[in-house]
């Protein structure tokens, strides 16, 4: 069995996707699908290890993550409605 790390939230007509690596987002837009993809730098040092830690400095993650995804679902809403 192999391990899958994935993880994600919705969005503003969508959904982002992370996982270890990328975060990836996709929205619909008058009636087409459109994506968004990062790719996120590994945590290297050895205090982000620890359970306690670790923790914290991932929600941090998926707070700063997700709060910038879901400005730009916001932004890709707001810009089919003025044309």
């Amino acid at each position: 069995m192999t391990k899958c790390s994935l993880g994600g939230q919705a969005i503003i007509e969508g959904v982002m996707i992370r996982s270890p690596n990328y975060v990836v987002a996709s929205i619909r837009k008058n009636k087409k699908i459109v994506s968004k993809h990062d790719r996120i730098k590994p945590r290297k040092a050895r205090l982000a290890r620890l359970p306690l830690i670790r923790g914290t400095f991932n929600l941090i993650d998926m707070v700063r993550i997700g709060l910038k995804y879901l400005v730009w679902s916001a932004n890709q809403q707001t810009d089919s409605d003025l044309s």
